[in-house]
């Protein structure tokens, strides 16, 4: 097992480290990934990768409000389906949705090829000067297009005095005493971060060097 980024590993450890290994959180999830036949996922992006590497994967009791993405692989909210196909399924090819794959690869992804990072190299040099001047600083800010954002993480309601917050992963809710921008859940561990209000704007960040060699 590999847990998510901000969730408490020790509470997997405490309930499951007697039956499966479970890797620590510095351990590569690219490299945990090549260790396993299958991956069972709740949603994640990873299943992208594992589908990449012809491996089979499973979405099992789905978080990811993305349709698209969670129907990449097979599904299901039932256990003994989940055992069922661990008994049949074929390690050596993937059972990824094609139809799927290719709508996340024309639309989101773009040319799975190797060379994504050297492609958004060159797009952000040329948003640098598309001014015709070389500018020394690069906007880092969330989007501002509603199209983009998530719903809003903290939910005020005007008879509660304290920001109620709703955790996208497990649905937990809990309250903090101050509008905070990222806080813990307290029931899962996930880190949550606000997406709305004035966090929709990042300060300005200037690189040490140019983006090209």
């Amino acid at each position: 097992m590999k847990v998510r980024p901000g969730e408490r590993v020790t509470e997997y450890v405490e309930a499951l480290g007697d039956i499966i290994k479970i890797y620590p959180q510095t351990y590569s999830a690219h490299l945990a990934l090549r260790d396993t036949d299958m991956l069972i996922h709740c949603g994640s992006t990873m299943a992208m990768e594992a589908h990449l590497l012809m491996m089979p994967a499973f979405n099992y009791w789905n978080v990811n409000p993305d349709k698209i993405l969670a129907n990449l692989s097979p599904g299901s909210l039932n256990g003994d389906i989940i055992s069922e196909a661990f008994r049949t399924i074929d390690v050596e090819s993937t059972n990824v949705n094609w139809n799927i794959f290719y709508e996340l690869k024309n639309h989101l992804y773009g040319n799975i090829d190797g060379n994504a990072c050297r492609r958004a190299a060159y797009a952000i040099q040329e948003h640098i000067h598309q001014t015709g001047e070389i500018r020394t600083n690069i906007p880092d800010t969330w989007p501002l297009e509603p199209l983009y954002l998530t719903d809003d993480v903290m939910i005020e309601e005007p008879d509660e005095p304290c920001p109620k917050w709703l955790c996208p992963a497990c649905k937990g809710r809990w309250w903090t005493q101050d509008k905070i921008m990222m806080a813990d859940c307290p029931w899962c561990g996930m880190t949550v971060e606000r997406t709305g209000g004035s966090h929709a704007q990042a300060p300005i960040r200037k690189p040490e060097r140019s983006v090209l060699p």
